[in-house]
């Protein structure tokens, strides 16, 4: 697929652990000539209160928002007040799986433990007309997912899409802000890396594939969902409705 080439936006990707970089998403900045600034959890970077970028981006993770009784690490509210910050500055937010989370979290919904973990490539469909940039999305679609909590709405959000395990599949606020929980920028790497590291496959579920179909979705799914995520991550980041007063 061609991306034209558009303004240039300034991002800022939040990524909390090593295992889950902004993969396709990294490549599709570059190839449009963007620049994008990582911060990193896991090697202790320090969130900031504000920032000058355009866009910011937050990705998945391993730690657990459903527990009341888990101590969360303090990049979880600094992150929450960055996004606010951002989404009160008229600027773009896009959360993915844990990203989507904190998003929801960021503004007054809960996550929960979904009724069980899904795990692989399983089909979502849209729920609702789809507001700018997601306007993309087919009716249905196979999303790479990789899961075991969910998040409820928050006030005033579209839920956008949902699957057979999971209710809520993802959410807009107006046409800037979007949570999905699914891993629109998953890439090989990705696949290959959940499966050493995560132990999720491994629970017995009606929605957890096995290691076979995890890796065959790669050559069957994996090309259609990267051409969805160019086409939306383009048009998300298009400069006809940039930030008014960038700083």
């Amino acid at each position: 697929m061609r991306i034209a080439r558009q303004g240039l936006m300034r991002i800022l990707a939040i990524q909390h652990d090593a295992a889950d970089p902004p993969g396709a998403v990294s490549e599709i900045a570059e190839k449009l000539g963007h620049t994008m600034d990582v911060l990193r959890m896991d090697r202790g970077d320090v969130i900031p209160r504000e920032h000058h970028a355009d866009v910011l981006l937050s990705f998945g993770g391993g730690v657990c928002l459903s527990d009341p009784d888990f101590v969360r690490p303090d990049w979880v509210e600094a992150e929450q007040k960055l996004m606010r910050w951002f989404i009160g500055n008229d600027r773009k937010v896009l959360g993915i799986c844990q990203g989507a989370q904190v998003l929801a979290l960021s503004l007054g919904a809960t996550v929960y433990r979904n009724r069980g973990p899904e795990v692989g490539w399983h089909p979502v469909r849209r729920i609702a007309e789809l507001p700018g940039a997601a306007s993309v999305f087919p009716q249905e679609f196979v999303g790479f997912h990789w899961h075991r909590d969910t998040f409820s709405l928050p006030a005033g959000a579209t839920g956008l899409f949902a699957s057979e395990a999971t209710e809520n599949q993802g959410f807009a606020i107006g046409d800037r802000v979007y949570g999905l929980q699914f891993h629109l920028e998953a890439t090989p790497r990705t696949v290959e890396i959940f499966l050493a590291v995560s132990p999720l496959w491994r629970t017995p579920s009606a929605f957890v594939q096995t290691e076979t179909q995890l890796m065959d979705g790669i050559q069957d799914f994996l090309p259609a969902q990267k051409a969805l995520l160019e086409d939306f991550f383009s048009r998300f980041l298009s400069d006809q409705d940039a930030p008014r007063d960038s700083v």
